[in-house]
């Protein structure tokens, strides 16, 4: 069952037009030539209004190409480097990255971008606050929620680190189950209710948040990476004491996942290694299915298909190899 279909109704409007090599950063898109300030609200959210919504577009498309190329790539290398079956620690190290990298390339194709603003982008802003809004606060540097209207004309902005304490993983960890929920309420709103790949997605996305509920809650995937890359316990790293799980196990449970045509969510009866990495690949998958639809329905100079289509051909190669 095709499942890109309902995940194509949460793009933003005309995502697949865009063409050109990524260059639309947040220093090209914070520039008064791009936006305008339409309003303050508490020091902590503002609204851009988009002189020319292409360039909205422009910036949600190379965002979301970037990231999706970075997920790729992330498995891409270390699905082919496995010779000790007993060395885990890159392996889901470099899974969780191609989730994080995922999850920020499937929230730009639907207009989020949990990002982070430098002085220099805020300074922009604060110039046209001081002039059009004189007795609000001006706002500072952090991670922001920048969430786009569909037709990409407006977008509003959200500070979000004051919420959770956190940085940049935790914020995005942190609206994830927003995201989710937009998502899952787009497409019961926009596609055909009796349609069964919707009631798949909404299924496995729920199914999805409800695993991670289990887990502690989103957080449970940084808490475990941190144990991974800092604390080096799961016996992951040499001389593997304590180890629970091998290499080749975590390869074929990824093997497994990918040749899946459903969304399969992990099971809280395996080892938790087995578990991260598929919650880890559920998020790839997702990426995935979106991105190769993109891929197909964009021109010849989309820059989906000139960079991310690249990694994610030869992802494909190396999964049917593993």
């Amino acid at each position: 069952m095709k499942l890109d279909a309902p995940l194509r109704l949460v793009w933003l409007n005309g995502i697949q037009t865009v063409t050109g090599h990524r260059d639309m950063t947040n220093d090209r898109f914070f520039n008064k030539k791009i936006i305008t300030v339409n309003s303050v609200d508490d020091g902590r959210k503002f609204t851009l209004y988009v002189n020319n919504p292409r360039d909205a577009l422009r910036y949600y498309a190379h965002e979301a190409d970037r990231f999706a190329s970075a997920s790729f790539e992330s498995l891409r290398f270390e699905l082919q480097a496995h010779d000790n079956h007993r060395s885990t620690a890159w392996i889901l190290i470099k899974s969780y990255y191609a989730a994080f990298f995922a999850a920020h390339s499937l929230m730009r194709i639907s207009g989020w971008s949990c990002t982070r603003l430098t002085a220099n982008n805020i300074g922009a802003v604060n110039k046209e606050i001081s002039i059009f809004f004189p007795d609000s606060s001006l706002l500072k540097g952090g991670i922001y929620l920048l969430k786009s209207n569909p037709n990409a004309v407006e977008i509003s902005c959200e500070k979000l680190e004051a919420a959770n304490g956190g940085g940049s993983h935790e914020a995005l960890w942190s609206i994830l189950r927003r995201f989710f929920d937009e998502v899952s309420t787009r497409i019961l709103t926009e596609g055909e209710a009796d349609d069964p790949s919707i009631q798949q997605v909404i299924q496995a996305l729920d199914g999805f948040v409800k695993f991670l509920d289990k887990k502690g809650g989103e957080a449970w995937l940084t808490k475990v990476r941190n144990n991974l890359n800092y604390s080096h316990q799961y016996g992951a790293w040499f001389p593997y004491k304590g180890s629970t799980c091998d290499a080749l196990r975590i390869l074929a449970s990824l093997k497994r996942t990918s040749l899946d045509p459903e969304l399969a969510i992990p099971s809280v009866k395996s080892d938790e290694l087995i578990q991260f990495a598929e919650a880890c690949y559920f998020l790839v998958k997702l990426c995935k299915m979106s991105v190769s639809d993109l891929i197909y329905r964009s021109s010849a100079k989309s820059p989906f298909r000139q960079s991310s289509a690249k990694i994610l051909s030869q992802l494909e190669l190396v999964l049917s190899g593993v």
